[in-house]
């Protein structure tokens, strides 16, 4: 091979690896994170403080809270405020939607009822409920006693609903 021939070959290389280089920059896109809020779409699940399952609970969420996205990151796991407590946490992306969704609230018919502790009647009263005021069912648990939490403050506790 002379030469002439081996710089001819020389530049070829090195054209082709610059085209290929400029082709793959080219292809390269700057993944914009989605913008929020966004909201819990489960019953309930809970915020932790680190990204993972091993991470420890800071404060449950259910459905319906509003969170502001901090960090999306590449992976699964989102850090979020929860709007309620400003608390920061990690959830799993797939259980928020940018959609606003709609949590079942009912109202306390009766004059008052005992926010309680736990589900019995003997456990210690948290707070007492009157009439109209709004909760948000969280879950039921047997014995016909539900979780709930009061819309116009952050008590959660057990109440028996009338019906």
């Amino acid at each position: 091979m002379n030469k002439r021939s081996y710089n001819g070959l020389t530049r070829l290389i090195i054209l082709t690896l610059l085209l290929g280089l400029a082709c793959s920059c080219a292809g390269t896109t700057v993944v914009k994170p989605p913008e929020g809020p966004f909201f819990v779409t489960p019953e309930i699940t809970y915020l932790l403080d680190s990204p993972g399952y091993a991470g420890n609970v800071l404060a449950p969420l259910y459905r319906g809270d509003k969170v502001e996205l901090v960090d999306a990151g590449e992976s699964a796991w989102w850090q979020v405020d929860l709007q309620r407590s400003g608390q920061r946490g990690w959830v799993r992306k797939e259980l928020l939607s940018p959609d606003p969704v709609a949590g079942v609230f009912y109202f306390v018919k009766m004059e008052t009822v005992p926010l309680r502790e736990c589900p019995r009647s003997d456990c210690m009263p948290l707070q007492l409920l009157f009439r109209a005021e709004q909760v948000r069912r969280v879950e039921e648990g047997d014995r016909g006693w539900w979780r709930v939490m009061v819309v116009q403050s952050p008590a959660l506790g057990g109440c028996r609903p009338q019906r």
